[in-house]
């Protein structure tokens, strides 16, 4: 769901779901916490709660299968738990070798909500101010050794760390290819779970 689109998340969804000639979408997620006007020309003062009961909407007319979050925090995160009458199935957040983000995720996993990485590769693309977020982690030595031990290449590895299960398209690749489940809290976890100064994107949020 676009920021812009907050106060019309039927209507919005409708829309997308038309032009693409679909009747539904598996998963549908709010972007963020913040909204903007729709003409683009400053924030909307939009509470996400509100947001929120549009996307049970969505839920309830079949328009998507499930229906989640992106880019909240935990007490944003727990304000909504508080407050809606279907909770979210999934949350949208950056997670990679440099940001483990521990306390969100394991907040997510206690309330059963499913974590979906975005920059899983670490920081390609930095916006943020300084400090700068650290190096993509793709060449991490654990992460090339492991690559080597399944013969795989390390963007999929870890792409395939980060993940549940799920299918993913090879970059340059025309075939898609399956992977199993090795989460954080897998016994044979190599990394560490950290969180390094910065992020791939500054959202100013707090999450």
């Amino acid at each position: 769901l676009s920021t812009s689109e907050s106060r019309n998340v039927v209507a919005s969804l409708r829309g997308s779901l038309a032009r693409l000639n679909m009747s539904y979408v598996d998963l549908y997620l709010i972007h963020s916490t913040i909204s903007i006007k729709p003409d683009h020309s400053g924030f909307d003062i939009i509470d996400y709660l509100d947001t929120w009961r549009g996307m049970e909407e969505v839920k309830r007319l079949g328009l998507a299968r499930s229906i989640g979050i992106s880019n909240f925090n935990v007490s944003q995160i727990q304000r909504l738990m508080a407050h809606c009458e279907i909770k979210p199935s999934v949350l949208q957040v950056e997670v990679n070798l440099n940001l483990a983000q521990n306390k969100l995720v394991d907040y997510c996993k206690s309330q059963d909500i499913v974590v979906m990485a975005f920059s899983p590769f670490g920081s390609l693309f930095s916006r943020d101010p300084p400090p700068r977020p650290p190096a993509p982690r793709a060449n991490d030595p654990i992460l090339v050794g492991m690559a080597n031990k399944y013969n795989k290449d390390h963007p999929t590895n870890c792409t395939e760390i980060f993940g549940k299960t799920f299918w993913i398209c090879k970059f340059n690749r025309d075939y898609r290819i399956f992977f199993p489940t090795f989460w954080q809290d897998h016994p044979y976890y190599p990394f560490e779970r950290v969180d390094r100064p910065g992020r791939s994107l500054f959202k100013g949020q707090g999450y």
